[in-house]
């Protein structure tokens, strides 16, 4: 095999060096597009899941404080998609009340959404590094609003981010 030398080696590697520049960048940006579109999305779902289910709680106000949080617990323990996605109540003092992950020992989530929904009555994100592991999760809290218009908790889906990523490189 020959040797390139001079101005063909020159051109070639200016080349050659463009276009594979060029190449990573546009993989770089669909990777991004996508990734943010994902998200985007996976956020959604999960404002929508948490509205809807607050509403479906709404229908329980007329009960009892110890019937409510025991419907709170039947619902956890029976949730379809606990494999995905974490279902946590939380009461107006940040304790756990009930998980579809099972047993919940431990100290509560810290992460902000949940003071900005029981204080905002509103649905309220986060997507970040969980305080406690570290692990990069997304949450979506929603406000429980009582037949007496007290906020008694939280209603909080939560997913890592993490599994999110690996789907992502594996797609791109």
């Amino acid at each position: 095999m020959k040797k390139l030398k001079g101005l063909r080696r020159r051109w070639l590697m200016n080349t050659v060096g463009v276009v594979c520049t060029l190449g990573l960048v546009c993989v770089l940006i669909v990777t991004t597009v996508f990734s943010l579109y994902y998200y985007s999305n996976m956020q959604s779902d999960m404002r929508y899941r948490a509205r809807s289910t607050t509403e479906f709680f709404a229908d329980y106000q007329n009960l009892s404080y110890k019937s409510y949080y025991q419907s709170c617990i039947t619902y956890a323990q029976t949730f379809e998609e606990r494999n995905n996605i974490e279902l946590q109540f939380i009461n107006a003092n940040g304790a756990m009340v009930a998980s579809s992950y099972g047993n919940w020992v431990g100290s509560p989530p810290t992460t902000p959404d949940i003071p900005e929904a029981i204080n905002t009555r509103d649905i309220r994100s986060f997507v970040d590094r969980n305080p406690q592991t570290g692990e990069r999760i997304m949450a979506v809290s929603s406000p429980i609003i009582y037949s007496n218009g007290e906020v008694i908790g939280v209603l909080r889906y939560v997913t890592s981010t993490e599994k999110v990523d690996r789907q992502i490189v594996k797609i791109a």
